[in-house]
């Protein structure tokens, strides 16, 4: 009895990559937030065909369960498409199935060889996680990040910059802001103005936001302005 189990992705991709190639699969089984399909004794080209249909990376794990009368054994194995390094399975589930045999009694009869290879196949999914998120860059100042660890830089957009070198030099000028000589930090507050422009009308939120990033830079002396003055200087200073 032989059986490829796949998935290792969202529910919504497996299913969508299905319906390209093989329509009227099993509904998917659910472990550690990942779906899972039996495409039973497909043939490798049929499992190449749902990979790129899914266009991403898909995880299959094989089970081949030696017919009554054969003495090769279990062998199992687990890999991804596009291919990865093979990770052998046999002797682990291989000794999950001498404990299902060794357990099995007549109110509680050992599965068959199809159902068997399935559960197999499904415990062996339980090792399967989805990836971690990406640490998030903290802001500071009640902003969003500007962006997950990567080798690209955030996207702020040129006038929102502008916008916070002109709100900078609108406070200073009015005295509302005390600077030592230390670089501003500009880009994150760009974001904050950017995170808070909404359509013509600065969300009055935003003060709240610039003045906790204000206070704790290292290159802010003093703010001698409230949120409410800080977002009216938003506002004043938005480019039209």
């Amino acid at each position: 009895m032989k059986l490829a189990l796949i998935g290792g992705v969202p529910e919504a991709q497996l299913i969508a990559a299905l319906g390209r190639v093989r329509p009227g699969s099993d509904g998917p089984a659910e472990r550690n937030g990942l779906a899972w399909v039996s495409l039973g004794d497909a043939a490798a080209a049929d499992v190449a065909a749902v990979q790129r249909a899914l266009g991403a990376a898909l995880t299959v794990i094989e089970v081949d369960l030696a017919p009554p009368g054969r003495r090769t054994g279990l062998k199992a194995r687990r890999y991804t498409l596009p291919a990865t390094e093979v990770i052998d399975l046999s002797r682990s589930l291989a000794t999950l199935l001498d404990e299902w045999r060794a357990a099995a009694t007549e109110d509680a009869p050992l599965l068959d060889d199809e159902v068997a290879a399935l559960q197999l196949a499904l415990a062996a999914a339980e090792d399967v996680h989805p990836p971690p998120p990406p640490p998030a860059i903290p802001m500071g100042g009640g902003a969003m990040p500007l962006k997950r660890k990567g080798g690209a830089k955030p996207t702020i957009s040129p006038r929102h910059e502008q916008w916070a070198a002109a709100l900078v030099d609108s406070l200073r000028a009015s005295e509302s802001l005390d600077t030592t000589d230390g670089a501003m930090p500009l880009r994150r507050i760009a974001a904050v103005l950017e995170a808070h422009d909404q359509g013509g009308v600065v969300a009055p939120a935003v003060g709240a936001a610039l003045l906790e990033l204000l206070v704790d830079h290292e290159a802010v002396e003093e703010v001698f302005a409230d949120e409410a003055e800080l977002a009216a200087a938003a506002q004043a200073t938005r480019p039209t």
